[in-house]
């Protein structure tokens, strides 16, 4: 079963959640301002994907949501996992907000 690190803080992680649901993945969500435990093991990931997370870092992102797939692979393209033909899965309640961001300067998780 793969991992998804991420924040329900995080307009982004909401949004994976979301299509996730929709889809019927079956997945784990380890959110990272929840405790102490998920934060740790998703800085580890941080520490040591540098390739995954260069660009988040580069910019000041926290680099989340992040995939841990069932051979270890640590991947940023949650939207891999997500079939074509699924339904957005949105409803009123749980829009992303356009602009909404985890970084101070609004630009992204």
């Amino acid at each position: 079963m793969i991992k998804v690190y991420g924040s329900h803080f995080c307009p982004h992680c909401q949004e994976c959640i979301r299509k996730y649901n929709a889809a019927g993945l079956q997945y784990e969500f380890h959110d990272i301002s929840d405790g102490l435990l998920d934060l740790k093991q998703f800085l580890m990931l941080r520490d040591t994907e540098e390739e995954v997370f260069a660009e988040a870092k580069a910019n000041g992102k926290v680099g989340i949501p992040v995939v841990v797939k069932d051979n270890g692979e640590v991947t940023n393209d949650w939207r891999s996992f997500v079939p074509a033909d699924t339904k957005d899965g949105e409803d009123a309640d749980s829009k992303v907000v356009i602009g909404a961001a985890c970084n101070i300067d609004g630009t992204g998780c």
